[in-house]
């Protein structure tokens, strides 16, 4: 809001109150008016009075009529000038009135007198509340209407009238230096609430920038997601593949390094969407049973081949009193000690020792992970919890990484309530510890770990839709391998029309054109309510899974698709 606006808001402001505080004022004068002229008669003669107070109602009549104008006006702001000046006039025709009382009806009794001057304080005390929001109102009428008197007594002579005299010009001074103050008290409360106006209006435009790059950043990691997972199941699903069929084993090592390069490929991308998911917070933890310490062993020792491949001890120490059942999200609890041991063993020499304990301390559960590496140093001890920033640009050139592990395990650590704390000495290694709390349920059932070889299920037809052809072959290869028959369909529109009840289950991916595969599956579904259709889709931004079941899909299945995980869902409908 520009200087010029302002001040036209504060001045037409001042003019709502204004109007919305006349009506007391005018009441007030009828009032004080009429009960002077009963106090009057007999002393003062009585057509002065009645032509006095017939002139003060024509003119409160008419002010009054301006009020009712004002309010019903549309465009206030437009005649500004036109109300101001009206008002301005009508002040001063009252003003005049109660100005001519010094003469045209006053009396000669000095009770009287008192009387009548008690008025005129009366007024212009209370005009002190009711216009001296715009002073130069306020100045008009009280000076017009008491001036007069003053000069009055001061013509009169005598001790008692030049002391009255005086006593006016002092309350004259006061009353104005109260509604100059209280004129720019006003003024500059305007002013403030005018300034916290534009200010909520900046927030509230800033907040909406805000919410639109969150939403262009959303879509843009929902895209990129997209375009990178697509290739990249092609690649992964290939190498499973070659993996099978190849017997040289110096081809095979090569084969797995190409893996480890798309999984670890994979796994930035799947930081990049965790973190976007915890910052805007869209990540919920999922608890279910599980037996805590079992896993966390089993967790532990999935990392002591890395250890022994750089000669480093790993030590794992888990509390034997901790609950054999405790509810919690192993998935996302995993996350966390995955990076904290990866890191351990990235930055540890060989020939040091990593440390693991995880000990009950009710109601909590202390999980530590202990190095002796590097190190940090102090003033990097907060940073390395930021995205993107590790302790020195150094560690990214020495042993790469994204910045993003320490910072998406300390935001799930405050999602289980606690919270990721370091304690490191520069050269000497670095303790990171956080707690959890224990939900201690029932007996857990244990349940039978399932050992995924090659299957082959029965004979069934399976339709695949997709508009990417490396992916449509693949997933043929795929699914053919385990004794499928398989289909394929361009877009969604060829998918709907190639579907019948032969087809044992629908692989639909989302992204098609021509028609989606949201559209094509409820098209699907409306002619063929039975049909089994899984959304096979590259998005991983939010919570898709239950998004698209929403949609009315029966299964989610995400690229870059792994053999065991679609192994696992084709079982669930197809018979083996």
């Amino acid at each position: 809001m520009n200087d010029k606006n302002l001040a036209e808001d504060i001045r037409h402001q001042k003019l709502v109150f204004l109007y919305a505080e006349l009506p007391k004022g005018i009441f007030a004068s009828l009032i004080l008016g009429i009960l002077l002229v009963l106090a009057l008669e007999g002393d003062v003669p009585a057509q002065n009075l009645y032509i006095w107070y017939g002139l003060m109602i024509v003119a409160s009549t008419m002010r009054l009529f301006t009020v009712f104008l004002f309010k019903r006006e549309k465009e206030q702001k437009a005649n500004l000038s036109w109300y101001t000046n009206v008002l301005i006039v009508g002040i001063v025709i009252s003003a005049l009135l109660w100005a001519s009382s010094s003469f045209y009806i006053y009396p000669s009794q000095s009770e009287h007198q008192l009387l009548l001057l008690f008025c005129i304080a009366g007024l212009s005390a209370g005009a002190t509340g009711s216009t001296a929001y715009l002073y130069r109102v306020y100045a008009l009428f009280v000076w017009i209407m008491v001036i007069p008197f003053i000069i009055v007594l001061a013509m009169e002579g005598g001790k008692d009238s030049f002391l009255m005299a005086f006593a006016l010009i002092l309350y004259l001074l006061i009353v104005s230096v109260t509604a100059w103050n209280t004129s720019r008290n006003f003024e500059q409360t305007l002013l403030l609430r005018y300034k916290n106006l534009s200010l909520i209006e900046d927030l509230e435009l800033k907040a909406k920038e805000a919410e639109e790059a969150s939403a262009a950043k959303s879509m843009f990691l929902s895209t990129m997601s997209h375009e990178i997972r697509t290739p990249l199941n092609a690649i992964m699903g290939y190498i499973s593949l070659l993996k099978k069929e190849e017997k040289d084993e110096q081809k095979r090592e090569k084969l797995a390094v190409i893996n480890q390069s798309s999984n670890l490929l994979l796994g930035v991308i799947n930081d990049i969407l965790d973190f976007s998911k915890i910052t805007s917070g869209n990540l919920q933890l999922e608890h279910s049973p599980c037996d805590l310490g079992k896993e966390l062993e089993k967790l532990a020792s999935l990392f002591k081949p890395l250890c022994s491949q750089k000669n480093i001890t790993l030590s794992i120490f888990i509390d034997p009193t901790l609950p054999a059942c405790i509810e919690t999200d192993l998935l996302r609890l995993t996350q966390i000690l995955n990076n904290l041991f990866s890191n351990a063993i990235k930055f540890t020499p060989e020939g040091k020792e990593i440390e693991f304990r995880a000990e009950y301390k009710r109601p909590n559960i202390y999980l530590e992970v202990s190095d002796r590496g590097i190190g940090i140093s102090q003033d990097k001890q907060k940073v390395i919890f930021e995205s993107f920033q590790q302790a020195d640009s150094s560690t990214t050139r020495e042993y790469g990484g994204t910045g993003l592990g320490l910072a998406i395990s300390s935001r799930l650590a405050m999602l289980f309530g606690g919270e990721l704390k370091v304690i490191s000495v520069k050269g000497e290694g670095s303790t990171f510890f956080f707690t959890i709390r224990a939900k201690i349920c029932a007996e857990l059932q244990e349940a039978k770990e399932e050992v995924l070889e090659e299957v082959r299920f029965s004979a069934e037809d399976i339709l695949v839709a997709d508009d990417n052809k490396t992916n449509q072959t693949l997933m043929k290869l795929m699914l053919e391998e385990m004794n499928l028959r398989v289909r394929l369909a361009n877009d969604g529109q060829e998918a709907f029309g190639l579907y019948d009840k032969r087809y044992a289950l629908v692989l639909m991916d989302i992204n098609m054109p021509r028609m989606n595969g949201i559209e094509a599956m409820q098209k699907i579904k409306s002619r063929y309510p039975e049909a089994t259709i899984i959304a096979l889709t590259a998005n991983a931004l939010n919570d898709e899974k239950e998004e698209y079941l929403s949609y009315g899909f029966d299964d989610y299945l995400s690229k870059p698709v792994q053999a065991d995980t679609l192994t696992t869902l084709l079982k669930k409908y197809i018979s083996v």
